[in-house]
């Protein structure tokens, strides 16, 4: 099983962006990565492929994946 961190963004060209981290601390909080979202878009970081800027939060969730294999 794994776990993802994604971290959803607003960009300045009216689309979404997203940061996923691999294999987050288990006890990272809501408000701690919106805490470094909103650091990243004060200081500017990032900008998407198309030179679109991380302009708001949109979004927090953790995605989790279990891989099982299959038998031939």
């Amino acid at each position: 099983m794994s776990t993802i961190l994604n971290l959803g963004f607003k960009t300045s060209d009216a689309k979404l962006c997203n940061i996923r981290i691999n294999s987050p601390r288990a006890d990272v909080t809501r408000t701690e990565a919106e805490a470094v979202m909103q650091t990243i878009i004060d200081q500017d970081v990032f900008e998407t492929a198309s030179g679109a800027r991380l302009i708001a939060i949109d979004k927090v969730s953790t995605i989790t994946t279990t891989k099982s294999d299959l038998l031939i």
